[in-house]
């Protein structure tokens, strides 16, 4: 659930209003299971290099101190 806060309020922060806030909230998860639906389909194996680019940020964010 932590993750999911700072994304969202670090959107609102950005957008300054809760309803334009929802539409990114919603829409990022969904991106995630279409471009992975979009590899399944033309063939390609998740592997290091197709996640190195979700890898990355989350391994910055959990190392910062808070």
């Amino acid at each position: 659930m932590r993750p999911l806060y700072w994304l969202s309020s670090s959107i609102f922060l950005f957008l300054r209003d809760w309803r334009v806030t929802l539409v990114p909230c919603i829409v990022i998860p969904f991106r995630w299971i279409g471009a992975f639906f979009v590899m399944y389909l033309a063939g390609f194996s998740i592997n290091v290099l197709s996640c190195l680019p979700w890898c990355l940020p989350w391994a910055w964010w959990w190392t910062t101190p808070s």
